[in-house]
This record gives structure tokens, C-alpha cells and sequence, in this order.
């Protein structure tokens, strides 16, 4: 993990909202939904994280060609 920095981003910004969605499943209010597109964007977004690199990182040392 080379770029620990853009995964923790990616992971904190995903937990963050996925605990803001997914917990209106559980409010006890049936009348409140989840934004499910919020949540797939998201979603992109975490894995878009897990693709790119630090700015420190140089090409050779993420492994690219």
C-alpha cells in the first residue's frame, strides 16, 4: 500500500457517508430512505481512491509501466 494516503481518504469519506445513508434504515422512522445514488457515489468514489496515487509516490514505485 504506497499511497496510504488517497486509501485512507477514500475509506474515511466512504464510512462517513455510508453511516449517514445505511443509519436510515435504522431510525424508526419509515417514512426516511437512504440516498442510494449518494451512496453508490460514494462507493465510485472509494474505489476511484484505491486507484489513484499520492502525489510522493513516484510511477516506478506504483508499479506502473
Amino acid at each position: 500500500m504506497k499511497s496510504w494516503q488517497t486509501t485512507l481518504g477514500g475509506i474515511m469519506q466512504f464510512l462517513i457517508v455510508a453511516y449517514s445513508q445505511l443509519s436510515l434504515l435504522w431510525d424508526g422512522i419509515d417514512t426516511t430512505n437512504p440516498d442510494w445514488n449518494l451512496f453508490a457515489a460514494s462507493l465510485v468514489t472509494l474505489l476511484a481512491f484505491f486507484k489513484s496515487r499520492d502525489n510522493n509516490v513516484t510511477s516506478e514505485a506504483a508499479g506502473a509501466k
